[in-house]
């Protein structure tokens, strides 16, 4: 992991007034983090999934497919958008979606989309960890916005002392949605759940 953020950082970006078509390092540090992010999320999934086993070849198929397909998504929307593209992950994320979805479906196949919806509880647990972990994507750009907006008011200390609050209670969610629990709690085990 060290050594791929290390190379990423060695990938030099270019003057974004050139042009979403000259920015090469933008395209190869995107790629690098699609490439990194789905097996991240599907290796995620047997843990939370009882009975869920993904092959190590699919998955880096996943990986590779889903990494090229959306930056060549991205490529395509953002040659009709001025470059770059403000909150490029927020903006893209449908190109992401569909794409995820599709490579999903053809690559890992249907026996083990069955094996994942024959546990749906389990499944609603994960989607909410996968939740949890994008809501990033949104709170960061509605803060920014926020934090233009107050910029130089007396709500300016308030703004800022709300960021840190947002990312405890993400963190806390987090937790939540990790803990693994029974199929019907008992009061006892309300504290493994919140604590």
């Amino acid at each position: 992991m060290v050594t791929l953020v290390l190379g990423q950082e060695l990938v030099p970006l270019q003057d974004p007034s050139d042009g979403w078509s000259s920015n090469y390092g933008f395209w190869v540090r995107t790629s690098i983090l699609v490439f990194v992010g789905i097996p991240t999320l599907t290796v995620q999934a047997t843990y939370f999934i009882d009975g869920v086993k993904v092959p190590a070849m699919r998955l880096v198929l996943l990986s590779f497919v889903s990494s090229v397909s959306v930056v060549a998504g991205s490529m395509a929307v953002c040659a009709h958008l001025p470059f770059p593209v403000p909150f490029f992950l927020l903006a893209m994320f449908p190109v992401l979606s569909v794409v995820l979805l599709i490579a999903f479906r053809v690559i890992i196949g249907t026996r083990i989309i069955h094996q994942i919806m024959a546990h749906r509880g389990q499944l609603t647990r994960y989607l909410h960890f996968v939740n949890a972990k994008c809501l990033l994507i949104f709170i960061y750009p509605a803060y920014e916005a926020l934090f233009h907006a107050a910029h130089g008011t007396h709500f300016q200390l308030f703004v800022i002392l709300l960021l840190p609050w947002t990312c405890s209670i993400r963190s806390t969610w987090l937790h939540v949605c990790s803990v693994r629990r029974p199929s019907s709690p008992s009061p006892s085990s309300w504290s493994s759940i919140f604590l």
